[in-house]
């Protein structure tokens, strides 16, 4: 079984050592900002693009505004990846009680 971080642009603990345990590294938007803060390179980096100030040149965007970018994550991590578990990491917030709900939602 793959295990794979995905890192949300949320509140967060200091994990820079855990990401060195992945594989993959899925940061959905403002998350990569996080990763490029802490010397983490993502393996993909995907969303909407709302919250992210510099994306790579392989950002995949998507533009469906009626999922969360934690929602793409997974669609994506189901259409690429088989036998898998996902560990969350940043997918809450304390500001924004709308993601925090939609990421308990997800899982």
């Amino acid at each position: 079984m793959q295990t794979i971080a995905l890192v949300g642009h949320g509140t967060y603990f200091d994990c820079r050592a855990l990401f060195k345990t992945y594989a993959v590294v899925i940061a959905l938007d403002g998350g990569y900002e996080f990763c490029k803060k802490n010397g983490v390179t993502p393996t993909v980096v995907l969303g909407d693009g709302d919250s992210i100030v510099q994306p790579p040149a392989d950002f995949i965007k998507l533009s469906d505004q009626t999922t969360t970018d934690l929602q793409k994550g997974i669609q994506y991590i189901e259409q690429h990846y088989h036998d898998y578990q996902i560990d969350l990491f940043g997918c809450t917030s304390h500001d924004r009680l709308d993601h925090t709900l939609a990421a308990i939602q997800s899982l």
